[in-house]
């Protein structure tokens, strides 16, 4: 019998605050998202859809996450009615 010694480190997890997502286009969205070092998905509209504009986000504008974290992000086409 050997023994196996495993070490491991604890990454320390980098938080990252969540921007306002509203009122902006796709782009604008996956742009400012990738800044943030946060991941979307995109909800509402196919992808590379112009003319479309955010309204809703799953997390809280300026909560505290996990860099990467996945948020998704609404859209709809700037002539719908609410």
């Amino acid at each position: 019998g050997s023994k196996v010694v495993l070490y491991t480190e604890e990454e320390e997890t980098s938080k990252v605050t969540v921007p306002d997502f509203s009122s902006m286009s796709v782009s604008g969205v996956e742009s400012t998202a990738r800044g943030a070092g946060l991941n979307v998905v995109i909800n509402g509209v196919a992808d590379g859809a112009s003319g479309a504009i955010s309204y809703k986000q799953s997390v809280k504008v300026g909560e505290e996450v996990e860099a990467g974290t996945v948020i998704t992000v609404w859209f709809r086409y700037a002539d719908s009615v609410e």
